[in-house]
């Protein structure tokens, strides 16, 4: 993590990253529940929590116009999410992710340009996908699994 240029690097199997941080302005949180709470801990006032993970918030559903039953019940659900951020004097925020081929061409740019470095972790070809995918399935790959179409 550090030759990606990581400041801290924490091990999860032995640290919680909530008792070693202080100060941050941003969380970028893609495991949502007790760590998602836990970010709010390692903020600054004003700090924010971005999350991709577990359901929308009730401000996205009310941006997406979904109806007022199905943000009344997000509501409710992120309630312990909302007392966290008004307790460390910070915001959240959900984060939606959706395809999109103009971004991933933007990406490819910078990969070929030298600003982007993925961390593959293996490679497999086509015929052995049903393996590629036991294999992310394990929790163990560090990088990215690419499946070789050609």
């Amino acid at each position: 993590m550090r030759s990606l240029g990581a400041h801290e690097v924490i091990d999860y199997h032995s640290q919680r990253f909530d008792e070693l941080l202080r100060d941050y302005d941003l969380v970028l949180d893609s495991i949502g529940g007790p760590d998602q709470l836990a970010a709010f801990r390692v903020l600054r006032p004003g700090g924010l929590v971005v999350t991709i993970a577990g359901l929308p918030s009730s401000a996205f559903a009310r941006s997406f116009g979904l109806p007022w039953y199905l943000r009344a019940g997000l509501r409710w659900k992120e309630r312990k999410t909302v007392a966290a951020a008004r307790a460390a004097a910070a915001r959240w925020e959900y984060l939606f992710m959706a395809p999109s081929g103009a971004q991933l061409a933007e990406l490819g740019e910078l990969v070929v340009a030298g600003a982007l470095r993925p961390v593959i972790d293996r490679t497999f070809p086509l015929a052995q996908t049903s393996d590629a995918l036991a294999y992310v399935a394990t929790g163990r790959a560090v990088g990215k699994v690419v499946i070789d179409v050609a």
